[in-house]
């Protein structure tokens, strides 16, 4: 099943003049349909031409996707910034009870003075 000449122009960013050119010249193998259209087939005219994106999906669809890919991306951009504040308010925690949990005057540590050695 081939495609049209408009069709084929658009999707190797050409005009659809530029494609009737190209198979009046042989540059490019394409029959007529019932009704007098060019038809090609799309083997046929990613031989000769590349296509203008090499992304096969495209559409609403794939932008939808994408917007919500984009989206789940900033969420998690987010999480990981609340998660590295709480790890350094922790480790900022930990740090200034340190002194008080280890140690006292007489370098004994907590377990000592909890059991009175």
């Amino acid at each position: 099943m081939g495609i049209g000449a408009k069709e084929a122009a658009t999707q190797v960013g050409m005009s659809k003049t530029g494609i009737i050119k190209a198979i009046q010249t042989g540059k490019l193998s394409a029959s007529k349909d019932i009704h007098g259209a060019w038809e090609i087939e799309p083997v046929e005219l990613f031989r000769v031409y590349p296509p203008v994106s090499t992304n096969v999906l495209s559409g609403p669809v794939v932008d939808t996707r994408v917007e919500s890919l984009e989206e789940q991306l900033a969420l998690q951009r987010e999480l990981i910034e609340s998660q590295k504040e709480t790890i350094d308010d922790l480790r900022a925690t930990v740090a200034s009870l340190r002194p008080l949990l280890l140690t006292d005057k007489q370098h004994r540590t907590w377990w000592q003075r909890l059991s009175g050695k």
